[in-house]
């Protein structure tokens, strides 16, 4: 037996029979041969039509064509007949027969449609020669029709008789003969007809038929044979149907299409012939291999008889080998219940050697508590019954207990049971854990009863597969329904709810982890409750939620309590905010008029004070610059804050801007021994911003820079982008740095670097605070990077270099054209308008315009101010930005509506916190406390030819036309506000 196995497995080849039957055709094979078939019809049918009717051929051309069918229809008979006595197929003595008695119709066919008759004075017939070549086809067709149905012979598998067939075949042949030369013969052209040859329609049915059953049968797939007959069929029917049967005379085209086609048949079958002769002596000669090969294994059956023991000792070696390193316990045990074979995972689970188990009693290992059990279940295996998993309990032999689990079979013998088989598997850690598992999953479930949550999950149906104690009576004492498994939300929940649970439902089932909030009224007070949804996802999706309730009633309302709270810090904060803003002109304007007064007395006109005296007001004058520094800075603070501060937008070009602000501050760069300078790219585009508080901005950082720097540099960098689109204002300085802690902090108001930066180089903190808020409202960011020691650099992003996006106050614009041009002489003295409703401020105006030398007329109101300027016609006013009686505004409006006034230039005086009047018209803007210095650089762009000669007392000279006022800076971290003046657009 074992050599026998051996044998099958290394000589497989030798003792099979050789394949008599065709493999089958890869579809694609047999689609291409299908498309053959079908081609071929078509491209028949397709030139039949363009067949001309007209026209004869050479008779001799004919006779040769008919000689070749009678010699070709011989040479198939006799290949069909050879290949039948090779394999006594039947199909091929129909076909051999139908071919021999064909070539002698042929050759009658041949002989009666030559000239051979018409040599001998016999007039060929074309009814004639029609009959002859029909009688030869309809022997065919029928002949291939029947072997292609098998309706002669016996049932197919049958032992074929092939004398039927062949007296059939001579019977048939010699009643044709004798039928036509004895019968008349009947019309068989019919020249006037839809088809001059009717008959030609029978052998053209009956070839289709023999290829339908042939198609049928489906051999032509992969038999070459049957592809060539069918091929052959489908070329006689055609050539009946579409040529032969649309002749008229002897030698038209389609009568010698009809016998090229006859001939192409033939031909076709031939090499089917051939191929199936050649694939028969494959066949034999493969058989005679095999053959050969059985022989040899045979002499080889021996030897590989002997070494088929030494394979069997070796096998059982490797199964030996193979149970060692199993790490189940696998044994056997005989009847009586002793052990006859252990592999060595016994010795090591229970510590016994082989010697030591070998005939022990299998009862003897196992613990007390399970003795009994397994050995019933053992005995009920030997008699054959089907036991499941058996879980016994070893005692090792130093007293531990393994537990072990597996299955038991029993082991037979010529039917007869002798012996039980088993595995067992160590699964003494796997019940440990399981033990843990299960007192894990106890806590966990009292910790879920025990949490005053509620807990619960559901299925992808919506029903409740667990649940705690908590939401239970949450669910009864709501709905006053006792929740079980397998409830739907409408069997837990009331009406109203059941779609808003269905919902939240559906929401965790697509994956979605999210949690709502939810009110109900429970026990006479609405009670909130916020719902966490959790999927639950395995590997095959989500297959259920996870739901977690939560009573939030006292987080809601504590949180409800800090929002209202909240919202209450805030209106205190907004109103803390109006209130300043509210309270710029009463603060400012006693401030204004010390300073300005300040200002008149310490130029001592009449030499009434003395050194000491001066002394004390230029003290005065210090300490009011600085009080109203510091309330500007609060006051602009609180105006951002209340947002009350408002953008102004014009066109700015920054290169030119920056030039213009390092060269205003280059007296403190000096004073400090600074190197002030500025670092522009080859070209930068315009942006659209409100220049004045990016000034504001600038200047606060370079001051800074500068006094946080002695000696070293300070640089003032523009950054563009490819297109020239500025992007980034960044000032640079070597001064004393700022630590990393303190980088954020810089920017609240109130405060800086540390105190001992404070004592040492004073401000009060707010510069930076307001700087960054005027970059935020104008679309920007301010941010800082600084190392101690070596510098710090205060970057303004300006992003896209514009700010489009941030609110706009109207610039005004008619300004240029209100000022008109300075007339060249002047008559009288140049007079000035002022309309001032603060009588401080009006006289502290007055008096610095008298000392420069020039007419003042003075109006308290709006109105007052109109009258006198209709009347008086001054050469220049100055309006108060605010006013008792009609607002600065409309009185600005009328005065450049007015004939008479129209042409008179109007410079506005603000307070620092106030931005200029939206309404147009304006000269140019100053802003309070006003200096000579300022009056003198307004005058100088407006009417250079006003001012008389440099007197004295006036101070310092002019500055030339289109100079900018120097502005004191007396706190460089803070924003200057004392003598700034702005173009009319800001």
């Amino acid at each position: 037996m074992a050599g026998e196995e051996f044998l099958s497995e290394t000589e497989p080849a030798l003792t099979a029979e050789p394949a008599l039957t065709t493999e089958p055709t890869a579809p694609g094979a047999s689609r291409h041969r299908a498309a053959i078939l079908v081609g071929v019809a078509a491209a028949l049918l397709a030139v039949s039509a363009a067949v001309p009717p007209d026209g004869l051929s050479d008779p001799t051309w004919h006779l040769a064509v008919a000689v070749s069918s009678v010699v070709l229809a011989g040479v198939l008979g006799a290949l069909a007949l050879a290949r039948f006595y090779a394999r006594r197929q039947r199909i091929f003595v129909y076909i051999g027969t139908g071919f021999l008695a064909t070539g002698i119709l042929d050759a009658v066919h041949a002989f009666l449609s030559s000239e051979l008759l018409g040599g001998a004075g016999v007039a060929v017939s074309t009814e004639v020669s029609a009959w002859t070549w029909l009688q030869a086809r309809v022997f065919l067709s029928l002949f291939l029709a029947l072997s292609a149905f098998g309706a002669l012979d016996e049932e197919e598998g049958q032992q074929v008789r092939e004398l039927r067939v062949y007296g059939l075949a001579l019977f048939l042949t010699a009643g044709v003969l004798v039928a036509f030369g004895l019968a008349p013969t009947p019309l068989a052209v019919r020249p006037d007809w839809l088809l001059p040859r009717p008959a030609e329609l029978v052998p053209a049915l009956l070839f289709g038929v023999a290829a339908v059953g042939y198609l049928r049968r489906g051999l032509w797939r992969s038999d070459p044979f049957e592809f060539w007959l069918v091929l052959g069929l489908v070329l006689a029917s055609v050539g009946h149907l579409a040529y032969m049967s649309r002749s008229v005379a002897l030698h038209d085209p389609f009568f010698d299409a009809g016998h090229l086609l006859k001939l192409a048949s033939y031909l076709a079958i031939g090499c089917g012939l051939l191929a199936s002769m050649y694939d028969t002596f494959r066949r034999e000669e493969e058989a005679l291999r095999v053959g050969a090969a059985a022989n040899e294994a045979l002499a080889r059956e021996v030897q590989v008889r002997r070494e088929a023991e030494a394979v069997l000792q070796s096998s059982e070696e490797r199964l030996q080998g193979f149970l060692d390193s199993a790490h189940d316990l696998i044994q056997s045990t005989d009847p009586d219940g002793r052990i006859v074979y252990v592999n060595r995972a016994w010795e090591h689970a229970l510590g016994y050697d082989r010697a030591e188990l070998h005939g022990l009693q299998l009862a003897s290992l196992l613990h007390p508590r399970c003795r009994r059990r397994v050995l019933r279940q053992f005995k009920r295996v030997f008699e054959g019954e089907e036991v499941d998993e058996i879980l016994a309990e070893f005692i090792t032999k130093d007293g531990r207990i393994v537990v072990c689990a597996g299955r038991v079979s029993r082991h037979i013998v010529d039917g007869v049971a002798v012996a039980t088989q088993s595995i067992f598997r160590d699964v003494t850690a796997q019940r440990a854990a399981e033990r843990e598992l299960a007192a894990s999953r106890a806590n966990v479930q009292a910790l879920i009863e025990n949490t005053g949550d509620m807990i619960w999950s559901i299925d992808t149906r919506h029903r409740l597969v667990s649940f705690n104690s908590a939401f239970a009576l949450a669910t009864e004492a709501r709905w006053e329904r006792e929740p079980r498994v397998g409830d739907s939300p409408a069997e837990v929940f009331g009406r109203d709810d059941v779609d808003w649970y269905a919902e939240i439902y559906e929401r965790a089932l697509r994956g979605k982890r999210f949690s709502v909030v939810r009110e109900d009224f429970l026990a006479g007070q609405t009670r909130a409750w916020e719902i966490f949804c959790n999927p639950v996802n395995e590997g095959a999706g989500t297959t259920g939620a996870v739901m977690f309730g939560r009573d939030v009633t006292s987080r809601l309302e504590a949180e409800e309590a800090i929002r209202q709270a909240k919202e209450e810090a805030e209106a205190a904060n907004r109103a803390k905010s109006q209130f300043l803003a509210n309270m710029s002109h009463e603060l400012r304007t006693p401030l204004n008029s010390v300073i300005g007064f300040a200002n008149i007395l310490l130029k001592n006109k009449k030499g009434h004070l003395d050194e000491k005296e001066l002394g004390y007001l230029d003290r005065v004058l210090a300490n009011g610059r600085h009080l109203l520094a510091l309330i500007n800075e609060v006051l602009d603070l609180a105006k951002i804050e209340a947002g009350r501060m408002d953008v102004v937008l014009e066109d700015v070009d920054l290169a030119a801007f920056v030039v213009e602000t390092v060269s205003q501050l280059e007296g403190q760069a000096r004073e400090r021994n600074v190197v002030l300078q500025a670092d522009l790219p080859a070209e930068a585009r315009i942006v659209r911003t409100d220049g004045a508080k990016l000034k504001q901005v600038l200047i606060n950082l370079v001051g800074n820079a500068l006094k946080f720097s002695e000696g070293g540099a300070v640089t003032v960098a523009l950054a563009v982008d490819e297109a020239g689109v500025p992007t980034e204002l960044a000032v640079r300085d070597t001064g004393i740095g700022i630590s990393p802690e303190r980088l954020e902090a810089i920017f609240e108001a109130f405060a800086q670097a540390d105190q001992s930066t404070s004592r040492r180089f004073g401000g009060t903190g707010l510069g930076l605070a307001i700087s960054r808020s005027i970059c935020q409202l104008l679309g920007y960011d301010l941010d800082v990077a600084s190392t101690v020691g070596v510098g710090s650099t205060f970057t303004i992003r300006l992003g896209d270099g514009a700010a489009s996006d941030v609110p706009t106050a109207s610039s005004g614009g008619a300004g240029a054209e209100l000022a008109g041009e300075p007339e060249a002489q002047v008559e009288r003295p140049y007079r000035v308008l002022v309309i001032e409703d603060h009588g401080d401020d009006r006289a502290s105006l007055a008096t610095t315009i008298r000392g420069l030398g020039l007419d003042v007329l003075e109006a308290a109101t709006g109105a007052a101010g109109l009258d006198l300027a209709h009347q008086a016609r001054p050469d220049l006013i100055t309006l108060a930005g605010m006013l008792p009686d009609i607002a600065s505004g409309s009185v600005l409006r009328q005065l450049s509506e007015h004939p008479v006034t129209r042409a008179i230039p109007v410079v506005l005086t603000v307070e620092p916190s106030l931005d200029p009047i939206g309404a147009g018209g304006q000269a140019a803007v100053i802003v309070k406390p006003i200096h000579a210095e300022d009056l003198t650089g307004v005058l100088s762009s407006i009417a250079p030819g006003a001012l008389p000669a440099r007197r004295g007392d006036v101070g310092a000279e002019a500055p030339p036309p289109g100079a900018s006022p120097q502005v004191d800076t007396a706190e460089a971290d803070v924003a200057p506000t004392g003598g700034q003046m702005t173009s009319p657009g800001g």
